[in-house]
C-alpha cells in the first residue's frame, strides 16, 4: 500500500513536471526589425501583436538577435549594433561600430557573430562589444542572415541563394550546404519550425523544419522586414514551487525521509 502511494506521488509530479516543460511551445515571442521605418516590432508566435513599435529610431535596422534579456540589433545604416532590453529599453545604442555594411547577427555562448555584407566577412564579438576576430570568416558572397546551432553556423548567401555551414572558430564546414533559397533575409528555428522574413512582401513565414509550410503569412503587413528572432519565457517560478510543495507534502504525507538534506 506504501509503495503504491509513493508511486502516485512521483507518478503526479512527473506529470505536472512534463506539463511545465511543454508550456513553452504555446509562450513564443517573435521580434522583427523594421527596416523601413527604422523600429523593431513584437509579436507572439501565434501571430498577435504585442507593439509593433517596441524600438524605433534605429538606422536601417536589419538583423536581430536574443541574449537573456536584452536584443542585439543591427543597425545597417550606420554601420553599429546596438543593445536594447526585451522591455525596449536603450541599453547602448552603439555597443559594437565600425562594421562594414552588416546585415544580421547570431548570439551563442556570450559570443555576437555578426554578417559583413561589405567585405564578405563574419565578425566575433563577445556580448559586452569586444572584438575576439573581426574576419573570423573570410571569402563569403554577399553574406545576410545568420543562425547558430550548436558549435556551427549557418550563413545565408543573398545572392547565391544558398546557406553555408561553418564553425563557431571559423572553419568552412559546407559552404553550400542548403541552395536554391529567394528573398529569404532573416531565419530563426524556434519549436521545430522555421520562421523566415519577406522583405519584398512584409511577411513572416513559418515552416516546419522539414521544409513544409505551416503558414506562409503568419503575420502580415510589416515594413521591409529582415531579421526576426523568437523569445521564449521560462515557466512560471511559483508553478514549479507549488509543483516542489506537492511533492514535498506528498512525500510528507506518506512519512518518507530522505537520509541527507537535498539540496534545492
Amino acid at each position: 500500500m506504501k509503495s503504491q502511494s509513493i508511486q502516485f506521488v512521483l507518478l503526479a509530479a512527473l506529470t505536472v513536471a512534463t506539463a511545465l516543460w511543454d508550456m513553452p511551445a504555446t509562450a513564443g515571442y517573435i521580434f522583427v526589425t523594421n527596416y523601413g521605418n527604422g523600429t523593431v516590432g513584437e509579436y507572439t508566435t501565434e501571430g498577435a501583436t504585442v507593439n509593433a513599435t517596441l524600438i524605433s529610431g534605429l538606422s536601417g535596422p536589419t538583423g536581430i538577435a536574443v541574449s537573456g534579456g536584452n536584443l542585439f540589433v543591427v543597425n545597417n545604416g550606420n554601420g553599429t549594433i546596438g543593445e536594447y532590453t526585451t522591455d525596449g529599453a536603450t541599453m547602448n545604442a552603439a555597443l559594437i561600430s565600425g562594421l562594414n555594411n552588416p546585415w544580421c547577427v547570431a548570439e551563442s555562448g556570450g559570443n555576437l557573430f555578426v554578417t559583413n555584407n561589405g567585405n564578405g566577412t563574419i565578425g566575433k564579438y563577445t556580448t559586452e562589444g569586444a572584438t575576439v576576430n573581426a574576419t573570423l570568416i573570410s571569402g563569403v558572397n554577399t553574406p545576410a542572415g545568420i543562425a547558430v546551432s550548436g558549435g556551427n553556423l549557418f550563413v545565408m548567401s543573398v545572392d547565391r541563394g544558398w546557406i553555408g555551414k561553418y564553425t563557431t572558430e571559423g572553419a568552412t564546414v559546407n559552404p553550400t550546404l542548403i541552395t536554391g533559397l529567394y528573398e529569404s533575409f532573416g531565419v530563426t528555428v524556434f519549436g521545430g519550425n522555421v520562421f523566415s522574413t519577406n522583405v519584398s512582401n512584409g511577411t513572416i513565414r513559418e515552416d516546419t523544419i522539414g521544409g513544409t509550410p505551416v503558414n506562409v503569412a503568419l503575420v502580415s503587413g510589416l515594413n521591409q522586414p529582415w531579421g526576426s528572432t523568437v523569445v521564449v519565457p521560462e515557466p512560471s517560478t511559483i508553478v514549479l514551487l507549488a509543483s516542489a510543495l506537492m511533492l514535498i507534502g506528498g512525500m510528507r504525507f506518506l512519512r518518507w525521509r530522505p537520509r541527507a538534506r537535498i539540496a534545492p
